[in-house]
């Protein structure tokens, strides 16, 4: 009986984490907007992941503006290639230069890439995030879809170690 019991109760622990953590992460990234805290951002942030999330879904917008869809080049082959590799070099760095702490503040707030627009703290007491929508993927990850003024934007969480943070953004 002890032992049904004992496992019961751990079960219901273990399903109570993985149930609330994902609110618990979304509640502190929100505290760390809120106070412009770039360093408690960082902490929830795997830079190297957003950057190449980011950096493949810009290659590919660019990519296909450059070949429409017949899969023909709009001028020629060689101007496209030519497009593809300057954009490549030039996405890689812009993408290395705008996701840091202080710009991810004003992409989180209200989808705006400079957080100094943001006249009061009712701006960010207002931002998008509270009508956001969450959506599991699994045991590992969850996404957070919220508005900012150019469209919607993804969020993905991934857990790392007992720690959940962003891995990647979604561009609308």
């Amino acid at each position: 009986m002890k032992v049904t019991i004992t496992l019961l109760f751990t079960t219901l622990l273990v399903v109570s984490y993985l149930f609330l953590t994902p609110y618990l992460t979304l509640m502190s990234l929100k505290e760390a907007v809120q106070a412009q805290d770039g360093e408690a951002i960082a902490e929830r942030v795997e830079f190297p992941s957003v950057r190449e999330s980011l950096k493949k879904q810009l290659q590919t917008k660019i990519t296909n503006d450059l070949l429409p869809s017949g899969g023909q080049a709009a001028t020629s082959p060689a101007v496209a290639l030519l497009g593809t590799t300057i954009s490549s070099s030039l996405v890689d760095n812009l993408v290395d230069d705008f996701i840091t702490p202080s710009n991810l503040i004003g992409l989180l707030a209200l989808g705006k890439s400079d957080s100094s627009k943001l006249d009061t703290i009712g701006d960010l007491n207002d931002a998008a995030i509270h009508s956001a929508s969450l959506r599991y993927g699994g045991i590992n990850q969850f996404s957070l879809w919220f508005d900012g003024e150019v469209g919607g934007i993804t969020l993905v969480f991934s857990r790392r170690g007992l720690r959940w943070k962003i891995t990647e953004i979604r561009l609308p």
